[in-house]
Protein backbone atom coordinates (compact mmCIF):
# COMPACT_ATOMS: atom_id res chain seq x y z
CA UNK A 1 0.00 0.00 0.00
CA UNK A 2 0.98 3.63 -0.28
CA UNK A 3 1.18 5.39 3.04
CA UNK A 4 -1.87 7.55 3.72
CA UNK A 5 -2.91 7.71 0.08
CA UNK A 6 -6.41 6.96 -1.16
CA UNK A 7 -4.88 6.87 -4.62
CA UNK A 8 -3.47 3.41 -3.86
CA UNK A 9 -6.86 2.01 -4.84
CA UNK A 10 -5.59 2.09 -8.41
CA UNK A 11 -3.23 -0.81 -7.53
CA UNK A 12 -0.22 0.30 -9.58
CA UNK A 13 2.25 -2.18 -7.97
CA UNK A 14 2.62 -5.73 -9.21
CA UNK A 15 4.71 -8.64 -7.93
CA UNK A 16 5.70 -11.64 -10.04
CA UNK A 17 8.08 -14.62 -9.90
CA UNK A 18 10.35 -16.03 -12.62
CA UNK A 19 9.49 -19.58 -11.60
CA UNK A 20 6.20 -21.41 -11.64
CA UNK A 21 7.27 -24.22 -9.28
CA UNK A 22 5.32 -24.25 -6.11
CA UNK A 23 8.20 -25.45 -3.92
CA UNK A 24 11.79 -24.28 -3.62
CA UNK A 25 13.79 -27.19 -2.31
CA UNK A 26 16.96 -26.83 -0.23
CA UNK A 27 20.03 -25.99 -2.33
CA UNK A 28 18.27 -26.76 -5.63
CA UNK A 29 15.99 -23.93 -6.66
CA UNK A 30 15.92 -20.21 -6.55
CA UNK A 31 13.52 -17.72 -8.04
CA UNK A 32 13.61 -14.06 -9.05
CA UNK A 33 10.98 -11.81 -7.51
CA UNK A 34 10.13 -8.70 -9.52
CA UNK A 35 8.30 -5.75 -7.93
CA UNK A 36 7.08 -3.28 -10.56
CA UNK A 37 5.66 0.25 -10.29
CA UNK A 38 3.56 1.25 -13.32
CA UNK A 39 4.41 4.55 -14.96
CA UNK A 40 1.03 5.24 -16.59
CA UNK A 41 -0.31 6.77 -13.36
CA UNK A 42 1.94 9.87 -13.74
CA UNK A 43 2.77 9.75 -10.04
CA UNK A 44 6.11 10.55 -8.47
CA UNK A 45 7.16 7.72 -6.14
CA UNK A 46 9.84 8.19 -3.51
CA UNK A 47 11.38 6.03 -0.76
CA UNK A 48 9.69 2.73 -1.67
CA UNK A 49 9.86 0.09 1.09
CA UNK A 50 9.24 -3.61 0.45
CA UNK A 51 8.50 -6.14 3.16
CA UNK A 52 8.97 -9.84 2.25
CA UNK A 53 7.21 -12.38 4.47
CA UNK A 54 8.85 -15.81 4.05
CA UNK A 55 7.15 -19.02 5.22
CA UNK A 56 8.71 -22.42 6.00
CA UNK A 57 6.07 -25.08 5.46
CA UNK A 58 8.32 -28.07 6.18
CA UNK A 59 9.28 -29.86 9.40
CA UNK A 60 12.95 -28.84 9.21
CA UNK A 61 14.79 -25.58 9.78
CA UNK A 62 15.16 -23.55 6.59
CA UNK A 63 18.16 -21.44 5.74
CA UNK A 64 17.43 -18.73 3.13
CA UNK A 65 19.13 -15.90 1.25
CA UNK A 66 17.58 -12.84 -0.42
CA UNK A 67 19.73 -10.61 -2.68
CA UNK A 68 18.92 -7.58 -4.83
CA UNK A 69 19.70 -7.02 -8.52
CA UNK A 70 23.30 -5.96 -7.66
CA UNK A 71 23.74 -9.23 -5.73
CA UNK A 72 23.93 -7.35 -2.47
CA UNK A 73 22.53 -9.40 0.36
CA UNK A 74 19.21 -8.06 1.57
CA UNK A 75 18.65 -10.70 4.22
CA UNK A 76 19.70 -14.18 5.33
CA UNK A 77 18.67 -16.35 8.23
CA UNK A 78 17.01 -19.47 9.48
CA UNK A 79 13.28 -20.09 9.79
CA UNK A 80 11.95 -22.81 12.11
CA UNK A 81 9.38 -25.36 10.96
CA UNK A 82 6.00 -23.73 10.27
CA UNK A 83 7.35 -20.27 11.12
CA UNK A 84 7.72 -17.06 9.15
CA UNK A 85 10.35 -14.33 8.85
CA UNK A 86 10.24 -10.80 7.51
CA UNK A 87 12.89 -9.19 5.34
CA UNK A 88 12.71 -5.46 4.65
CA UNK A 89 14.24 -3.65 1.67
CA UNK A 90 14.30 0.15 1.65
CA UNK A 91 15.14 2.39 -1.30
CA UNK A 92 15.84 6.12 -0.80
CA UNK A 93 15.40 7.00 -4.48
CA UNK A 94 12.68 8.95 -6.31
CA UNK A 95 11.14 7.50 -9.46
CA UNK A 96 9.18 8.91 -12.39
CA UNK A 97 8.92 6.13 -14.95
CA UNK A 98 8.04 7.21 -18.46
CA UNK A 99 4.44 6.81 -19.59
CA UNK A 100 3.74 3.19 -20.46
CA UNK A 101 6.89 1.90 -18.73
CA UNK A 102 7.53 0.33 -15.34
CA UNK A 103 10.07 0.89 -12.59
CA UNK A 104 11.22 -2.55 -11.48
CA UNK A 105 13.10 -4.00 -8.49
CA UNK A 106 14.49 -7.58 -8.83
CA UNK A 107 15.41 -9.90 -5.99
CA UNK A 108 16.83 -13.45 -5.95
CA UNK A 109 15.42 -15.74 -3.27
CA UNK A 110 16.88 -19.20 -2.65
CA UNK A 111 16.97 -21.87 0.03
CA UNK A 112 20.47 -22.62 1.31
CA UNK A 113 19.73 -25.72 3.31
CA UNK A 114 17.29 -27.46 5.56
CA UNK A 115 13.55 -27.08 4.99
CA UNK A 116 11.63 -25.76 2.00
CA UNK A 117 9.42 -22.89 0.85
CA UNK A 118 5.93 -24.08 -0.14
CA UNK A 119 3.17 -22.45 -2.15
CA UNK A 120 1.29 -19.96 0.01
CA UNK A 121 -1.01 -17.47 -1.68
CA UNK A 122 1.82 -16.53 -4.07
CA UNK A 123 4.48 -18.86 -5.54
CA UNK A 124 7.60 -19.59 -3.50
CA UNK A 125 5.93 -19.00 -0.18
CA UNK A 126 6.73 -15.27 -0.06
CA UNK A 127 4.30 -12.38 0.34
CA UNK A 128 5.46 -8.88 -0.61
CA UNK A 129 3.93 -5.69 0.78
CA UNK A 130 4.97 -2.39 -0.83
CA UNK A 131 4.62 1.12 0.56
CA UNK A 132 6.11 4.48 -0.34
CA UNK A 133 5.60 8.21 -0.63
CA UNK A 134 3.47 9.33 -3.61
CA UNK A 135 3.63 13.06 -4.30
CA UNK A 136 0.21 14.76 -4.54
CA UNK A 137 -0.92 16.67 -7.60
CA UNK A 138 -1.47 20.46 -7.23
CA UNK A 139 -5.24 20.20 -6.53
CA UNK A 140 -4.79 17.57 -3.81
CA UNK A 141 -3.89 17.59 -0.13
CA UNK A 142 -0.84 15.86 1.33
CA UNK A 143 -2.65 12.51 1.30
CA UNK A 144 -3.52 12.71 -2.39
CA UNK A 145 -7.20 13.52 -1.72
CA UNK A 146 -8.65 15.69 -4.44
CA UNK A 147 -10.22 19.00 -3.37
CA UNK A 148 -13.88 19.33 -4.30
CA UNK A 149 -16.67 21.85 -3.67
CA UNK A 150 -18.98 21.01 -0.78
CA UNK A 151 -21.26 18.15 -1.75
CA UNK A 152 -19.46 17.99 -5.11
CA UNK A 153 -21.56 20.77 -6.61
CA UNK A 154 -21.78 24.55 -6.83
CA UNK A 155 -25.50 24.62 -7.46
CA UNK A 156 -26.60 26.95 -4.69
CA UNK A 157 -24.26 29.94 -4.29
CA UNK A 158 -25.78 33.18 -3.10
CA UNK A 159 -26.34 35.98 -5.54
CA UNK A 160 -24.18 39.05 -5.08
CA UNK A 161 -23.82 42.67 -6.08
CA UNK A 162 -20.80 43.88 -8.01
CA UNK A 163 -20.16 46.77 -5.64
CA UNK A 164 -16.43 46.46 -5.08
CA UNK A 165 -16.90 44.96 -1.61
CA UNK A 166 -16.15 41.45 -0.41
CA UNK A 167 -19.11 39.06 -0.61
CA UNK A 168 -19.55 35.57 0.72
CA UNK A 169 -21.34 33.46 -1.92
CA UNK A 170 -21.45 30.49 0.49
CA UNK A 171 -19.10 28.31 -1.57
CA UNK A 172 -17.07 25.74 0.35
CA UNK A 173 -14.10 23.59 -0.55
CA UNK A 174 -12.80 20.46 1.16
CA UNK A 175 -10.94 17.30 0.25
CA UNK A 176 -12.64 14.26 -1.20
CA UNK A 177 -12.33 11.90 1.76
CA UNK A 178 -15.97 11.27 2.67
CA UNK A 179 -15.01 9.59 5.97
CA UNK A 180 -15.97 11.68 9.02
CA UNK A 181 -13.72 9.76 11.41
CA UNK A 182 -11.68 11.22 14.27
CA UNK A 183 -8.43 10.39 12.47
CA UNK A 184 -9.30 11.97 9.14
CA UNK A 185 -10.13 15.62 9.47
CA UNK A 186 -11.02 17.84 6.54
CA UNK A 187 -8.80 20.83 7.24
CA UNK A 188 -7.14 22.37 4.21
CA UNK A 189 -3.59 23.43 5.01
CA UNK A 190 -2.51 27.06 4.83
CA UNK A 191 0.10 26.12 2.23
CA UNK A 192 -2.56 24.66 -0.07
CA UNK A 193 -4.91 27.57 0.62
CA UNK A 194 -2.26 29.99 -0.63
CA UNK A 195 -1.64 27.95 -3.79
CA UNK A 196 -5.31 27.83 -4.82
CA UNK A 197 -6.42 30.84 -6.85
CA UNK A 198 -9.82 31.84 -8.14
CA UNK A 199 -10.39 33.26 -11.62
CA UNK A 200 -13.61 35.16 -12.34
CA UNK A 201 -14.78 35.75 -15.88
CA UNK A 202 -17.97 36.57 -17.76
CA UNK A 203 -19.24 35.34 -21.10
CA UNK A 204 -22.13 35.84 -23.46
CA UNK A 205 -24.22 32.72 -23.71
CA UNK A 206 -23.47 29.29 -22.35
CA UNK A 207 -20.56 28.68 -24.76
CA UNK A 208 -19.39 32.22 -25.39
CA UNK A 209 -15.78 33.39 -25.05
CA UNK A 210 -14.41 33.72 -21.55
CA UNK A 211 -13.59 37.35 -20.78
CA UNK A 212 -11.66 37.92 -17.53
CA UNK A 213 -13.23 40.56 -15.31
CA UNK A 214 -10.73 43.33 -14.91
CA UNK A 215 -10.18 44.25 -11.28
CA UNK A 216 -11.83 41.08 -10.00
CA UNK A 217 -10.38 39.58 -6.84
CA UNK A 218 -10.85 36.13 -5.35
CA UNK A 219 -9.40 35.31 -1.95
CA UNK A 220 -9.39 31.94 -0.27
CA UNK A 221 -10.39 32.22 3.39
CA UNK A 222 -9.29 30.15 6.35
CA UNK A 223 -10.89 26.79 7.01
CA UNK A 224 -13.59 26.68 9.67
CA UNK A 225 -14.29 23.78 12.01
CA UNK A 226 -17.47 22.36 13.42
CA UNK A 227 -18.33 19.15 15.23
CA UNK A 228 -21.75 17.53 15.30
CA UNK A 229 -22.63 14.22 16.89
CA UNK A 230 -18.99 13.22 17.03
CA UNK A 231 -18.44 13.86 13.32
CA UNK A 232 -15.92 16.33 12.00
CA UNK A 233 -16.70 18.69 9.13
CA UNK A 234 -13.93 21.04 8.06
CA UNK A 235 -14.70 23.47 5.26
CA UNK A 236 -13.01 26.29 3.43
CA UNK A 237 -14.94 29.48 2.69
CA UNK A 238 -14.44 31.47 -0.49
CA UNK A 239 -15.20 35.17 0.02
CA UNK A 240 -15.16 37.38 -3.06
CA UNK A 241 -14.70 41.01 -3.95
CA UNK A 242 -14.98 41.94 -7.60
CA UNK A 243 -15.85 44.98 -9.65
CA UNK A 244 -17.29 44.31 -13.11
CA UNK A 245 -18.51 47.42 -14.89
CA UNK A 246 -21.86 48.51 -13.46
CA UNK A 247 -24.88 48.84 -15.76
CA UNK A 248 -28.68 48.91 -15.56
CA UNK A 249 -30.32 45.58 -14.90
CA UNK A 250 -31.39 45.09 -18.49
CA UNK A 251 -27.73 45.19 -19.56
CA UNK A 252 -26.06 43.51 -16.58
CA UNK A 253 -24.73 39.97 -17.19
CA UNK A 254 -26.83 37.27 -15.57
CA UNK A 255 -23.87 35.71 -13.80
CA UNK A 256 -20.12 35.49 -13.60
CA UNK A 257 -18.14 32.28 -13.64
CA UNK A 258 -15.48 30.96 -11.31
CA UNK A 259 -12.60 28.57 -11.83
CA UNK A 260 -10.37 27.43 -8.99
CA UNK A 261 -6.79 26.79 -10.03
CA UNK A 262 -4.03 25.24 -7.89
CA UNK A 263 -0.52 26.38 -8.69
CA UNK A 264 2.27 23.76 -8.81
CA UNK A 265 3.85 22.71 -5.53
CA UNK A 266 7.40 24.10 -5.16
CA UNK A 267 8.83 20.65 -4.34
CA UNK A 268 7.47 18.96 -7.51
CA UNK A 269 7.26 21.82 -10.04
CA UNK A 270 10.28 20.46 -11.96
CA UNK A 271 8.82 16.98 -12.45
CA UNK A 272 8.92 15.37 -15.88
CA UNK A 273 5.15 14.93 -15.56
CA UNK A 274 3.23 17.89 -16.95
CA UNK A 275 0.47 17.44 -14.36
CA UNK A 276 2.96 18.43 -11.63
CA UNK A 277 4.47 21.33 -13.60
CA UNK A 278 1.31 23.12 -14.77
CA UNK A 279 -1.54 24.83 -12.85
CA UNK A 280 -4.30 22.32 -12.16
CA UNK A 281 -7.95 23.42 -12.45
CA UNK A 282 -10.54 22.02 -10.06
CA UNK A 283 -12.11 18.92 -11.62
CA UNK A 284 -15.39 17.08 -11.24
CA UNK A 285 -14.37 14.05 -9.19
CA UNK A 286 -16.26 11.00 -10.39
CA UNK A 287 -17.44 8.08 -8.30
CA UNK A 288 -17.07 7.69 -4.54
CA UNK A 289 -13.34 6.88 -4.37
CA UNK A 290 -12.28 10.52 -4.64
CA UNK A 291 -9.69 9.70 -7.33
CA UNK A 292 -8.23 12.72 -9.05
CA UNK A 293 -7.77 12.19 -12.78
CA UNK A 294 -6.51 14.68 -15.32
CA UNK A 295 -9.20 13.42 -17.71
CA UNK A 296 -12.05 14.64 -15.48
CA UNK A 297 -13.97 17.68 -16.68
CA UNK A 298 -13.14 21.06 -15.20
CA UNK A 299 -15.45 22.40 -12.51
CA UNK A 300 -16.87 25.86 -13.22
CA UNK A 301 -19.00 27.61 -10.61
CA UNK A 302 -21.81 29.95 -11.66
CA UNK A 303 -22.23 32.97 -9.38
CA UNK A 304 -25.46 34.88 -9.91
CA UNK A 305 -25.27 38.64 -10.06
CA UNK A 306 -28.16 39.92 -8.00
CA UNK A 307 -30.89 41.55 -10.03
CA UNK A 308 -33.33 42.57 -7.37
CA UNK A 309 -36.28 43.56 -9.57
CA UNK A 310 -38.03 44.10 -6.26
CA UNK A 311 -41.61 42.92 -5.89
CA UNK A 312 -43.40 43.68 -2.65
CA UNK A 313 -46.48 42.08 -1.14
CA UNK A 314 -49.26 44.22 0.38
CA UNK A 315 -48.20 44.72 4.00
CA UNK A 316 -50.41 45.51 7.00
CA UNK A 317 -49.24 48.02 9.60
CA UNK A 318 -50.48 50.61 12.12
CA UNK A 319 -49.95 54.36 12.53
CA UNK A 320 -46.76 55.13 14.44
CA UNK A 321 -45.21 51.75 13.70
CA UNK A 322 -41.93 50.80 11.94
CA UNK A 323 -42.59 48.11 9.35
CA UNK A 324 -40.37 45.90 7.17
CA UNK A 325 -42.19 45.54 3.85
CA UNK A 326 -42.69 41.92 2.82
CA UNK A 327 -41.03 40.84 -0.44
CA UNK A 328 -42.46 38.37 -2.92
CA UNK A 329 -40.44 35.32 -3.91
CA UNK A 330 -37.71 36.05 -6.40
CA UNK A 331 -38.61 35.37 -10.04
CA UNK A 332 -34.92 34.78 -10.80
CA UNK A 333 -33.41 31.48 -9.92
CA UNK A 334 -31.10 31.75 -6.90
CA UNK A 335 -31.14 35.57 -7.01
CA UNK A 336 -30.71 37.27 -3.67
CA UNK A 337 -33.41 39.42 -2.09
CA UNK A 338 -30.95 41.01 0.30
CA UNK A 339 -30.54 44.76 -0.28
CA UNK A 340 -27.07 46.06 0.64
CA UNK A 341 -27.34 48.71 3.36
CA UNK A 342 -25.71 51.27 1.06
CA UNK A 343 -28.53 50.91 -1.48
CA UNK A 344 -30.06 54.32 -2.28
CA UNK A 345 -33.84 54.54 -2.20
CA UNK A 346 -36.16 57.44 -3.00
CA UNK A 347 -39.72 58.06 -4.11
CA UNK A 348 -40.33 57.73 -7.81
CA UNK A 349 -41.16 60.92 -9.70
CA UNK A 350 -44.84 60.03 -9.91
CA UNK A 351 -45.05 59.61 -6.09
CA UNK A 352 -43.15 62.66 -4.84
CA UNK A 353 -46.37 64.60 -4.25
CA UNK A 354 -48.19 61.70 -2.62
CA UNK A 355 -49.20 61.33 1.02
CA UNK A 356 -45.91 59.52 1.78
CA UNK A 357 -43.61 62.31 0.58
CA UNK A 358 -42.36 63.00 4.14
CA UNK A 359 -42.28 59.41 5.34
CA UNK A 360 -39.00 57.79 6.40
CA UNK A 361 -37.87 55.16 3.85
CA UNK A 362 -34.57 53.34 4.25
CA UNK A 363 -32.72 50.05 3.78
CA UNK A 364 -31.72 48.30 6.98
CA UNK A 365 -30.38 44.77 7.43
CA UNK A 366 -31.34 43.87 3.89
CA UNK A 367 -35.01 44.95 4.08
CA UNK A 368 -37.08 47.94 3.00
CA UNK A 369 -38.05 49.76 6.21
CA UNK A 370 -40.79 52.40 6.52
CA UNK A 371 -41.78 54.46 9.56
CA UNK A 372 -45.53 55.15 9.57
CA UNK A 373 -46.38 58.61 11.01
CA UNK A 374 -48.53 58.79 14.12
CA UNK A 375 -51.19 60.76 12.25
CA UNK A 376 -51.35 58.41 9.24
CA UNK A 377 -54.96 57.86 8.11
CA UNK A 378 -56.11 54.23 8.19
CA UNK A 379 -56.68 52.78 4.73
CA UNK A 380 -54.67 51.58 1.72
CA UNK A 381 -51.68 53.64 0.56
CA UNK A 382 -49.97 52.95 -2.79
CA UNK A 383 -46.77 54.56 -4.09
CA UNK A 384 -43.67 53.78 -6.15
CA UNK A 385 -39.98 53.85 -5.17
CA UNK A 386 -36.66 53.78 -7.05
CA UNK A 387 -33.64 51.69 -5.98
CA UNK A 388 -30.07 52.54 -7.01
CA UNK A 389 -27.28 50.08 -6.22
CA UNK A 390 -23.57 50.64 -5.76
CA UNK A 391 -22.76 48.73 -8.95
CA UNK A 392 -24.82 51.12 -11.08
CA UNK A 393 -27.88 48.89 -11.36
CA UNK A 394 -31.28 50.49 -10.88
CA UNK A 395 -34.86 49.40 -10.20
CA UNK A 396 -37.38 52.13 -11.02
CA UNK A 397 -41.08 52.57 -10.25
CA UNK A 398 -41.26 49.62 -7.86
CA UNK A 399 -44.83 49.54 -6.44
CA UNK A 400 -45.37 49.41 -2.67
CA UNK A 401 -48.78 48.86 -1.05
CA UNK A 402 -49.41 49.44 2.64
CA UNK A 403 -52.65 48.64 4.45
CA UNK A 404 -52.77 50.94 7.46
CA UNK A 405 -55.02 49.34 10.03
CA UNK A 406 -57.23 51.26 12.43
CA UNK A 407 -55.38 51.17 15.74
CA UNK A 408 -58.47 50.60 17.92
CA UNK A 409 -59.96 47.11 18.23
CA UNK A 410 -62.43 45.57 20.70
CA UNK A 411 -62.47 41.93 19.70
CA UNK A 412 -65.24 39.43 20.61
CA UNK A 413 -66.76 38.17 23.88
CA UNK A 414 -69.40 35.57 24.83
CA UNK A 415 -72.35 36.14 27.24
CA UNK A 416 -75.70 34.63 28.30
CA UNK A 417 -79.08 36.31 27.77
CA UNK A 418 -79.54 39.11 30.33
CA UNK A 419 -75.84 39.13 31.35
CA UNK A 420 -73.65 42.25 31.37
CA UNK A 421 -70.10 42.36 29.89
CA UNK A 422 -67.40 45.04 29.61
CA UNK A 423 -65.24 45.50 26.49
CA UNK A 424 -62.15 47.70 26.59
CA UNK A 425 -60.55 49.03 23.40
CA UNK A 426 -57.26 47.43 22.45
CA UNK A 427 -54.95 50.17 21.20
CA UNK A 428 -52.79 49.03 18.29
CA UNK A 429 -50.51 52.08 18.60
CA UNK A 430 -49.70 54.52 21.37
CA UNK A 431 -52.20 57.27 20.65
CA UNK A 432 -53.93 59.46 23.20
CA UNK A 433 -56.83 61.88 22.98
CA UNK A 434 -59.16 59.66 20.95
CA UNK A 435 -62.89 60.47 21.27
CA UNK A 436 -65.47 57.68 21.10
CA UNK A 437 -69.11 57.82 19.86
CA UNK A 438 -71.74 55.17 19.35
CA UNK A 439 -72.66 55.04 15.69
CA UNK A 440 -76.17 56.22 15.06
CA UNK A 441 -78.97 54.09 13.65
CA UNK A 442 -77.91 50.80 15.23
CA UNK A 443 -80.76 48.32 15.89
CA UNK A 444 -80.15 47.26 19.49
CA UNK A 445 -83.49 45.39 19.92
CA UNK A 446 -83.47 45.05 23.69
CA UNK A 447 -79.70 45.23 24.10
CA UNK A 448 -78.38 47.96 26.39
CA UNK A 449 -75.07 49.67 25.47
CA UNK A 450 -73.26 52.35 27.49
CA UNK A 451 -70.06 53.99 26.17
CA UNK A 452 -67.59 55.67 28.53
CA UNK A 453 -65.17 58.48 27.63
CA UNK A 454 -62.18 56.10 27.66
CA UNK A 455 -63.90 53.92 25.05
CA UNK A 456 -65.02 51.21 27.47
CA UNK A 457 -68.30 49.57 26.46
CA UNK A 458 -70.77 48.21 29.03
CA UNK A 459 -73.14 45.85 27.24
CA UNK A 460 -76.20 44.06 28.67
CA UNK A 461 -77.51 41.23 26.50
CA UNK A 462 -81.25 41.25 25.76
CA UNK A 463 -83.24 38.84 27.92
CA UNK A 464 -84.91 37.34 24.88
CA UNK A 465 -81.64 36.76 23.01
CA UNK A 466 -81.26 33.19 21.77
CA UNK A 467 -78.30 30.84 21.74
CA UNK A 468 -76.19 31.60 18.63
CA UNK A 469 -77.22 35.27 18.28
CA UNK A 470 -74.41 37.69 17.42
CA UNK A 471 -74.42 41.46 17.95
CA UNK A 472 -71.81 43.76 16.34
CA UNK A 473 -71.65 47.17 18.01
CA UNK A 474 -70.11 49.97 15.92
CA UNK A 475 -68.07 52.73 17.57
CA UNK A 476 -66.97 55.87 15.72
CA UNK A 477 -63.54 57.33 16.52
CA UNK A 478 -62.20 60.85 16.16
CA UNK A 479 -58.38 61.14 16.47
CA UNK A 480 -56.57 64.24 17.75
CA UNK A 481 -55.61 65.26 14.20
CA UNK A 482 -59.26 65.20 13.14
CA UNK A 483 -59.21 61.95 11.18
CA UNK A 484 -62.17 59.58 11.61
CA UNK A 485 -62.10 55.85 12.18
CA UNK A 486 -64.38 52.97 13.09
CA UNK A 487 -64.08 50.05 15.53
CA UNK A 488 -66.38 47.11 16.23
CA UNK A 489 -67.19 45.15 19.39
CA UNK A 490 -68.85 41.74 18.94
CA UNK A 491 -70.89 39.84 21.55
CA UNK A 492 -71.83 36.21 20.88
CA UNK A 493 -74.79 34.69 22.79
CA UNK A 494 -74.37 31.24 24.34
CA UNK A 495 -77.41 30.00 26.35
CA UNK A 496 -76.76 26.63 28.06
CA UNK A 497 -79.67 26.96 30.54
CA UNK A 498 -82.13 25.70 27.93
CA UNK A 499 -80.25 22.44 27.53
CA UNK A 500 -79.91 21.86 31.29
CA UNK A 501 -83.65 21.14 31.57
CA UNK A 502 -84.44 20.06 28.00
CA UNK A 503 -81.84 17.27 27.87
CA UNK A 504 -82.89 15.63 31.20
CA UNK A 505 -86.56 15.73 30.09
CA UNK A 506 -85.64 14.08 26.80
CA UNK A 507 -83.65 11.38 28.61
CA UNK A 508 -86.37 10.73 31.20
CA UNK A 509 -89.02 10.78 28.50
CA UNK A 510 -87.08 8.16 26.55
CA UNK A 511 -86.69 5.93 29.61
CA UNK A 512 -90.39 6.27 30.46
CA UNK A 513 -91.44 5.41 26.92
CA UNK A 514 -89.21 2.33 27.04
CA UNK A 515 -90.77 1.12 30.30
CA UNK A 516 -94.30 1.63 29.02
CA UNK A 517 -93.45 -0.22 25.84
CA UNK A 518 -92.05 -3.16 27.77
CA UNK A 519 -95.13 -3.29 29.98
CA UNK A 520 -97.35 -3.36 26.94
CA UNK A 521 -95.48 -6.41 25.70
CA UNK A 522 -96.23 -8.49 28.87
CA UNK A 523 -99.43 -10.65 28.36
CA UNK A 524 -102.32 -10.04 30.80
CA UNK A 525 -103.27 -13.10 32.86
CA UNK A 526 -106.56 -12.72 34.87
CA UNK A 527 -106.62 -13.81 38.49
CA UNK A 528 -108.47 -17.02 39.27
Amino acid sequence: MLKGSTWWRDSVFSVRSSEDNRVIRPGKNKTTLTVAYAGDAQRILSNPRMTFTLRNSSSEDLEYSLTDAAQSVVGTGTIGPGETAEVVYEDSGTYEPAIGQKQEWKFDLQSVGGGKFAYWSTPIGADVAVEGRVEPWPMEDEQCRHYIPQGNNLAYPRGMFADGKPHDPSLKLWHSDYSYSENRDRVISDADRKRIEGKLYSRLGAKGPEDPIEGAEVSIGHASYSKRDGQHAHTLMLPYGFVPAGSPDDEKPEAVYLKLVAQPRPETKNSKYEIYREPFTLRRVEGTSGKSLASHAEYVGKLWLSKVNAQFLPTETYPGKVVAVDTAESPEELASRWFPNDTRIELSTDSKNSVVKNWDLRIFEGSLILTIPEDATPGTVKFNVDFAYADGSVDKNVPVELIIMDPVEYGEVTAKPGASVTLKPKIGADREGIRYFLAEGQALQGWKVDLNKDGTLNVTVADKARDGDRKAIEVNLIYPNGEIGTAHAVVNVRDKSFWWWVIPLLVLGGIGAFIIDMLNRVPFVPHR
